[in-house]
């Protein structure tokens, strides 16, 4: 979606441009077709930005809404360094509980702040403990991050520098030579597409050593037994429910696709063929049809030349002068705290052994 507003970042124009959007796509308010999801079928995920924060809860108050893993990451690193920054992100990435409390002591030891700050965001918007503990939360599908728009940022970053209308005639172009030539990929493909396959085929592999036991009869519950692989590893179990389409591991069900665990189980106790198991447990979402069909419709080109002025848009002020030298770009990042705070610092000085400096900067080698 493309929009214009007159304000910054704020939770007015955020509501705007949001309501704007509900009223164009009515499907990102349809049911979940999953029944144990208790949300809207779209979900947002965003950079904890407090306006869009409260402007989702205002216009789409039953559709999910989580954070980027990433945006937290760095924002901890602020703390703590990149040390830090990758156990935050370790954290937001792991559905183990036991895991997910070693990598909070973890941090803690790096830097006490940075603990604090992400024991304070909620767990069920950006770890996926949540996941795997809470079944009506709607599948991430792997999106953890919003490295798409991210992406797409960059791709639009030469539009930018002409006028409004120049820069939307830019992203149209842009977007609808995206689409045409992804559509022609996708052009005649069947099945699922290819890293799903893969990841399949490799762990439809790795599982053929594991252990598959039967709960009551006729149940839809299995315990799976993880067999280790190396010296160091240890044998895990987890439960799975067929029914469900869940396993204790936090994968299945947030991912679309069986996880290793549910392949032992067609493997090993049903002798499913794994085309059988793609065919019947893989989401929708993952085929190349339904790619194909997300791109059956394109942007119809507009000749900006064929444009009149419309009377009512307002040329730029030409009393602005423009600033000598090449516009910049990247935004200045803000200075980490622990800079400011040697003991929250995890960079030590290797001549004097005192946090917060290096040798380079270090006073004594000034002495010297």
């Amino acid at each position: 979606a493309i929009a214009i507003g007159i304000d910054n970042e704020n939770e007015a124009s955020w509501t705007w441009f949001l309501e704007n959007l509900r009223d164009s796509l009515e499907c990102l308010v349809n049911p979940h077709p999953i029944e144990r999801v208790r949300y809207k079928l779209f979900s947002f995920v965003s950079d904890r930005c407090k306006g869009l924060e409260n402007a989702l809860i205002k216009v789409f108050p039953n559709n999910y809404h989580w954070y980027c893993a990433i945006h937290i990451a760095r924002n901890a690193e602020k703390w703590g360094g990149q040390k830090v920054s990758h156990s935050v992100f370790l954290l937001a990435k792991t559905f183990s509980h036991r895991y997910a409390k070693f990598l909070l002591k973890e941090i803690g030891k790096m830097s006490r702040s940075a603990a604090q700050y992400v024991e304070e965001i909620e767990e069920n918007r950006w770890r996926s403990t949540a996941w795997q503990a809470d079944l009506g939360l709607p599948p991430r599908y792997g999106i953890l991050t919003t490295n798409m728009s991210e992406s797409a940022n960059n791709m639009f970053e030469k539009a930018r520098e002409g006028s409004w209308l120049s820069t939307i005639d830019s992203i149209l172009v842009t977007m609808m030579e995206r689409i045409c030539t992804h559509r022609e990929k996708m052009n005649g493909k069947d099945g699922y597409v290819g890293y799903v396959g893969s990841q399949l085929k490799k762990d439809w592999n790795a599982c053929a050593g594991f252990k598959v036991w039967s709960g009551p009869v006729g149940g839809q519950e299995f315990r799976i037994t993880r067999i280790a692989t190396s010296a160091k590893e240890s044998a895990k179990n987890f439960t799975i429910n067929i029914a469900n389409r869940t396993c204790e591991c936090g994968q299945w069900q947030d991912n679309g696709f069986p996880c290793i665990d549910a392949l032992a189980y067609f493997r090993l106790q049903k002798k499913e063929t794994m085309h059988n198991v793609m065919s019947e447990y893989v989401d929708t979402v993952y085929l190349y049809k339904t790619v194909f069909d997300m791109m059956e419709f394109n942007i119809h080109p507009v000749c900006i030349e064929t444009i009149a002025p419309d009377g009512e848009t307002l040329p730029p002020d030409p009393g602005v002068t423009r600033r000598s030298g090449r516009p910049k770009k990247k935004r200045i990042r803000t200075r980490p705290r622990s800079a400011c705070d040697p003991d929250e610092s995890c960079v030590v000085c290797s001549r004097c052994r005192k946090p917060g400096h290096n040798i380079r900067t270090c006073v004594a080698r000034e002495d010297m």
